[in-house]
């Protein structure tokens, strides 16, 4: 999917190195996450590493 303004996604930075513990917080962000995009339309989580990589994405 690509992002058009306003469009945004949600980055949350971890120490995880493992994508399952990634994986698992996509999905509980996703639970917890009211819908209140503000301005825009937040499209998804992405759960970064400690060097930014991305380890685990969640549509929300």
């Amino acid at each position: 999917m690509t992002l058009g303004h306003p469009d945004y996604d949600v980055e949350i930075k971890t120490d995880y190195t493992s994508r399952s513990q990634a994986k698992n917080l996509a999905s509980t962000f996703v639970i917890w996450w009211d819908g209140d995009d503000g301005h825009g339309i937040a499209r998804s989580v992405v759960i970064l590493d400690a060097h930014n990589r991305h380890i685990a994405i969640k549509p929300l």
